[in-house]
């Protein structure tokens, strides 16, 4: 199931959305780094992956039993900066 899509371009990509385990166990975040700077992306603060100019990947985390808050961000790294990313969020069984 698609939770959300689009692009983003600003100091920082953050969104929050309330998930449950059936619409799927995993959840995933994949960013397309369409920028000049790195982009490190994250699902609640966890799973972090740092992503170049030009790199595209996914991070993964588990959906809890219990509806709850994920919430989803990508900022530049190290120095900070602007992104320009294009995104997908999608729930599914792994």
């Amino acid at each position: 199931m698609e939770v959300a899509s689009g692009k983003y371009s600003g100091t920082e990509f953050q969104a929050t959305y309330t998930l449950k385990k059936s619409n799927g166990t995993n959840v995933n975040f994949w960013v397309k780094n369409n920028g000049k700077v790195s982009v490190q992306i994250t699902i609640n603060g966890k799973e972090a992956r740092t992503l170049a100019p030009g790199e595209q990947g996914h991070i993964t985390a588990t959906v809890g039993f219990f509806s709850s808050d994920y919430k989803f961000k990508a900022v530049p790294t190290p120095n900070g900066g602007t992104i320009d990313i294009d995104y997908k969020i999608a729930q599914r069984d792994i």
